[in-house]
């Protein structure tokens, strides 16, 4: 097959009015293909219309509003916040040695999301975490290693690798009330998190679970806030802060993205 050249793929580009998007994927495929085949000379050429693209791209992002759902949807920090520690006041007020309602469990649970979510917005992958530690044959599986959550199999762990979040002292105490609950109905094993049924909830079972127990929120009755929406919140405040770039790392590692598209989510 006869590869266009530089030129020629540019030219292309324009004449279609190709986007901005399309163009940065196109060329950075172009410039792999090259690379790979020792063509340095042509790789070079894609350079200059790959930063034009990027910084396209870049500008566009920091245009964009919130779309009307988005609007709708929006959560502010604190009010996260202070339901989270309504959540955890009343769990602690709970007679530990029974059984727990279907509503109290659901609290239970909420309370331990909110409060892991607020220091480590990740995606629903914590609907996968397993109490069990995994045989050394398992490497892709999610668990709970002490104190701490592992996530070995995740979108991004191709870049990232495996990701420790050190579990807080409200987060610990949360879930050994969890654990507590489901040892009382002889649950040994399996996931950390079940539905109002104490059954396993898939990841996309996991968002719905959330925004359906997240109505009792106050100023949340007629909103739609799953774990996208509490992400988006926690990150979105949390870039408002001054950090380095190290430490901008750092956090987007612990949100299992790359550095790149914590800089895409917008500044409201």
């Amino acid at each position: 097959v006869e590869i266009p050249t530089p030129e020629q793929v540019i030219d292309y580009m324009d004449r279609n009015k190709v986007g901005s998007t399309r163009r940065m994927l196109s060329f950075t495929a172009m410039k792999v293909w090259h690379k790979c085949h020792g063509e340095e000379k042509e790789r070079r050429r894609y350079g200059a219309p790959l930063v034009d693209c990027k910084r396209c791209v870049d500008s566009q992002y920091e245009k964009q509003q919130k779309s009307e759902t988005e609007t709708k949807n929006w959560v502010e920090q604190g009010c996260l916040k202070k339901y989270a520690a309504t959540l955890r006041t009343e769990t602690y007020a709970l007679d530990k040695n029974q059984l727990f309602t279907k509503d109290q469990y659901a609290r239970l649970q909420l309370g331990f999301m909110l409060t892991y979510l607020l220091k480590y917005p990740v995606r629903r992958d914590l609907a996968t975490v397993q109490w069990a530690v995994p045989d050394e044959e398992d490497k892709e599986t999610n668990f709970l290693d002490g104190k701490e959550v592992v996530y070995q199999k995740y979108k991004t762990s191709k870049f990232h690798g495996t990701i420790r979040h050190k579990l807080s002292r409200d987060m610990w105490r949360l879930l050994a009330l969890i654990r507590k609950q489901q040892k009382m109905r002889k649950i040994d094993d399996g996931p950390i998190l079940l539905s109002r049924y104490w059954r396993a909830m898939s990841p996309n079972a996991f968002g719905m679970w959330m925004k359906r127990e997240m109505k009792k929120c106050p100023g949340c009755e007629d909103k739609s806030v799953g774990c996208m929406a509490v992400r988006k919140s926690v990150i979105t405040h949390k870039r408002r802060g001054c950090m380095s770039f190290q430490k901008r790392q750092q956090f987007a590692k612990e949100c299992m993205h790359s550095a790149r598209q914590q800089e895409f989510y917008r500044k409201f």
